[in-house]
């Protein structure tokens, strides 16, 4: 934080958790049902409280702790019911889908610890903390991992490596110029989720801007 170097090290470290984030949760999101997602994006809350009292040394009531065993029972009964239920693992949530969503969250819920740890009003040279440019390098760096992180994307066909190229331009025309095409929708929208998808299509770039 005192100087560019620290700075950039503290953004490089953000960033990743941040794009390790995206990895498992967009990959892993297609293939896990509405109700199972809904579980599975409290668990970032979780995952803060654990690394707020390891690093931070923080203190929370047992009512907190209460909350969040909560979150994680109904998890693991939205995962388990099924194969106890049915004797095998519900064809809506595969245990290895949830496993990589789950990993998409830990670093999530690292982020409000890291963040805290590393902001401050002042450095140790006395300067300022210019959030603005941290933001910038932050989301800079996010794009940069991605990249990195590119052959695992297509190692876990998400999008296959035949349709990487073509999908990801199709993705930078949909935020920047408004188009959508629509044989890259999932099979599963359609209907009124057809129109949601194309007006955020619309959206995007007006709000990027």
């Amino acid at each position: 934080m005192d100087n560019y170097k620290t700075a950039l090290l503290q953004c490089s470290v953000l960033s990743l958790c941040y794009a390790i984030n995206y990895m498992g949760v967009s990959t892993s999101n297609p293939h896990i049902a509405g109700p199972a997602q809904v579980l599975l994006q409290q668990l970032p809350t979780v995952f803060t409280m654990v690394f707020a009292s390891l690093y931070l040394q923080r203190s929370y009531a047992a009512g907190c702790w209460a909350g969040v065993g909560l979150i994680l029972a109904g998890t693991l009964t939205q995962q388990l019911a099924p194969m106890i239920v049915q004797g095998h693992t519900s064809s809506e949530a595969p245990a290895g889908w949830v496993a990589m969503n789950i990993v998409g969250m830990i670093p999530l819920g690292m982020v409000p610890s890291l963040f805290e740890a590393f902001s401050k009003p002042r450095g140790v040279d006395n300067r300022r903390m210019t959030a603005e440019y941290r933001l910038l390098w932050t989301n800079l760096l996010v794009a940069f991992w991605l990249v990195l992180f590119a052959p695992l994307f297509t190692l876990l066909k998400q999008p296959p490596a035949s349709q990487f190229i073509s999908q990801n331009v199709h993705a930078i025309e949909c935020v920047t110029l408004g188009v959508l095409h629509e044989e890259d929708l999932p099979d599963y929208i359609i209907g009124d989720s057809d129109m949601l998808a194309k007006l955020d299509c619309v959206s995007a770039g007006p709000l990027l801007l």
